[in-house]
């Protein structure tokens, strides 16, 4: 074991780190997986396990993702693609792998890091189970309504506003659909606005569609087919992202139906869909006919994890945002420096004349301490520091300068960024 050095990757490794995902994985392309991993790219990181001999025995891979969270940028860092040789398998390597990705990615001044896998094994690592959140939308269920029994089978749709409703067409529709993706989604946690040039294009099996009015693009729905059900978030058709502009609730609500149609008369009975879970939207979904339901899931032996890995760089990135929720709440509070704390980390946090300065601690101010599973879902806006005050002691003052620093907030659906 100690003969083993890891470092990252280069593109020399390529052929080697392709052995490894292929026999480590044998199911899965390796050559698909490297077109989507890079060994060398602008955010594509992979760090390797090297034997005697120069052998690349184990990998894994790191994508640096950034997540916007008001106005400030949380660097995530995706892990994914574990993988080690079968002959080195159960002698502690794969252990030793993710140790030191966790440490480089702490050292790297990641904040967050992600991935998904069996629970048991990456909690050892600090991982915490996290939800995604996800809409289930059923098709060809039955009602009771009364003493009659009815199938929820095709949506009837207004025969004048389905000549509104077409596929997306990246030629005409490009531009904007951009404008309207950014304007919808904007100052939603998680979401990464499009370029403003920028043309979506759409995949392979799309299910895109527009609701166009006077040649302008009012609603929009984007979505895909799968060639299988692949999990409890994912159906074989599975919507990705939704929206419209300011006043076009009821277009939205009819391409919503006109997809759903689409799906039931390719016989299909589910459809999933990684929509926020805001009123903007479940509100429009209320005034459809469509059944949904609205689900937070932790997963089972494989769960979505998530941890902290710097909290330092954490609440560097974020004091720009939490200084313009503090200018926006009009609150002049005094001057304080407490201890922000987790189990495995704190900071120092001085606030004076509405700036906020982020230390390493001294251990000798006040110490706020918040589950990491909490301070996650405070950071992301899932959580108001309201709705947990009673579970973290603090100092009237801080307490109070907490409650405007961390209020519930719109944020993505799904992985997180």
């Amino acid at each position: 074991m100690d003969s083993i050095q890891i470092r990252t990757g280069t593109a020399a490794d390529r052929d080697a780190v392709r052995e490894v995902a292929a026999k480590a994985f044998p199911k899965n392309d390796p050559d698909h997986m490297l077109a989507s991993h890079p060994i060398v790219g602008e955010r594509s990181f992979w760090r390797v396990q090297v034997a005697d001999g120069g052998r690349i025995i184990g990998a894994v891979h790191v994508r640096r993702d950034q997540v916007p969270v008001g106005k400030a940028l949380v660097v995530k860092g995706d892990v994914g693609a574990v993988s080690t040789l079968p002959e080195y398998q159960g002698k502690g390597h794969g252990t030793r792998l993710m140790q030191d990705t966790v440490a480089w990615m702490r050292d790297n001044d990641y904040d967050l890091s992600r991935l998904g896998g069996y629970g048991t094994f990456y909690s050892r690592f600090g991982y915490l189970r996290f939800p995604r959140r996800y809409y289930e939308i059923r098709l060809g269920d039955t009602a009771t309504i009364g003493a009659a029994t009815i199938e929820e089978g095709r949506i009837p749709i207004d025969a004048e506003a389905v000549t509104h409703m077409r596929p997306y067409n990246p030629a005409t529709d490009g531009m904007a659909l951009t404008a309207l993706r950014r304007s919808f989604n904007a100052g939603l946690n998680g979401f990464v606005p499009p370029a403003p040039d920028s043309i979506f294009r759409p995949a392979a099996d799309a299910w895109h569609a527009v609701y166009e009015e006077n040649g302008t693009i009012r609603a929009y729905v984007l979505g895909q087919q799968l060639p299988k059900e692949v999990s409890e978030f994912e159906a074989r058709v599975v919507l990705s992202e939704c929206g419209c502009a300011p006043g076009a609730e009821e277009p939205l609500a009819r391409v919503l139906e006109f997809v759903c149609n689409q799906a039931w008369a390719k016989q299909f009975t589910r459809i999933t869909a990684r929509f926020p879970f805001i009123p903007a939207l479940s509100g429009v979904l209320a005034r459809t006919r469509i059944r949904f339901s609205m689900v937070e899931t932790y997963g089972g032996l494989a769960s979505n994890m998530l941890q902290i890995v710097n909290l330092r760089s954490l609440m560097t990135r974020l004091a720009p945002e939490l200084e313009a929720r503090l200018a926006d709440s009009g609150l002049t509070p005094p001057v304080c420096t407490f201890d922000l704390a987790i189990a495995k980390e704190r900071v120092r946090l001085t606030v004076a004349d509405a700036k906020i300065a982020v230390g390493p601690s001294e251990g000798t101010a006040d110490a706020v301490v918040i589950d990491e599973f909490v301070l996650l879902q405070l950071v992301l806006g899932m959580l108001s520091f309201t709705e947990v005050e009673d579970r973290v002691p603090a100092p009237p003052a801080v307490a109070r300068l907490l409650r405007v620093l961390f209020p519930r907030t719109a944020v993505v659906s799904g992985v997180w960024g």
